[in-house]
């Protein structure tokens, strides 16, 4: 179990090195028990005048945010890392950190995705942050009076689009919803997912290897 000897020394040895410091799965509520532990001990000192122990439970506290701070950096560049090689190391962690690793992972990796489109559009970029909601709102009142002076009951939508414009694809990498260059909603997609997209959408997601047509 964790006491104020081995926090010490962890604590030293996350200072001396740029690497993670190996804990347990568990470190977190050990580190937990611990501080409760401390603090009882302090509030009997306030009734014993007991000026070590206040000390103690002060130190433990102040060494605790110390430590947090040069975790936190360290797991922080080490997701940033991972996220530029495609490769996912959560050795050293503890239970909590890992969720939080994995978490951060999956933004950077969607921020790398949304530059590399950025590059690889060729004029044709597909933002995939939805535009304000003012927007949205007005070009669907655009597709509802599309569809009333054509005499259809239903709002136009993609789908409603000449076949010849579209292509079936088939989604390689799961892909969250986007506005397209006509400001209209696609997705969310899945990976296995047929659908019909737009024919310079659809090229885009085959040039960037996240579909292939479907013959």
């Amino acid at each position: 179990m964790l006491d104020f000897e081995e926090m010490r020394r962890i604590y030293r040895l996350e200072k001396s090195t740029s690497r993670l410091v190996e804990v347990p799965d568990d470190f977190f509520a050990q580190l937990n028990v611990l501080v409760e532990e401390e603090r009882k001990k302090y509030f009997d000192s306030l009734k014993d005048l007991n000026a070590s122990r206040a000390r103690d439970f002060g130190n433990l506290k102040k060494l605790v945010d110390e430590w947090f701070v040069v975790r936190e950096k360290k797991l922080l560049n080490s997701a940033l890392v991972s996220a530029q090689l495609e490769e996912t190391d959560t050795a050293h962690m503890a239970a909590e950190e890992k969720k939080v690793f994995s978490s951060l992972y999956d933004v950077l990796r969607a921020h790398r995705r949304l530059t590399k489109s950025v590059l690889d559009a060729n004029g044709g970029f597909v933002s995939m942050v939805s535009p304000p909601l003012e927007i949205k709102k007005e070009k669907m009142e655009e597709n509802e009076k599309e569809a009333v002076q054509d005499g259809s009951t239903e709002p136009l939508t993609h789908s409603t689009q000449p076949l010849a414009d579209f292509w079936p694809v088939r989604i390689l990498s799961e892909i969250p919803s986007f506005v397209g260059t006509d400001l209209k909603e696609y997705g969310p997609y899945k990976t296995g997912q047929v659908v019909d997209l737009p024919s310079k959408i659809a090229q885009l997601f085959v040039s960037r290897k996240l579909g292939e047509k479907v013959a």
